[in-house]
């Protein structure tokens, strides 16, 4: 199991019914991204939209000169997509 399902299964298990709220999201990608709250610089960006009927948090943040995006499922707090790139 890679590191990124193990932080989500981890936190899943505090999680009632298998939905994550957005702070849980914001929990999980700030976690993989081994980010804390008093890192992240400019904007940030949480939005739960829906994906071929599938609820997806989709998040993106500034830390550390690079710009981090997230694509969490809601359903069950797994990590569908990670990128990181410079921030200019």
């Amino acid at each position: 199991m890679d590191e990124a399902n193990r932080l989500a299964d981890e936190e899943l298990e505090k999680v009632a019914g298998g939905q994550i709220n957005s702070e849980q999201a914001w929990g999980l990608a700030l976690g993989h991204a081994n980010i804390s709250d008093g890192e992240l610089k400019g904007n940030k960006k949480c939005r739960l939209n829906f994906v071929y009927g599938k609820p997806i948090y989709e998040i993106e943040f500034h830390a550390n000169g690079f710009t981090y995006a997230y694509d969490i499922d809601a359903s069950t707090g797994r990590l569908i997509k990670t990128s990181q790139e410079i921030w200019d």
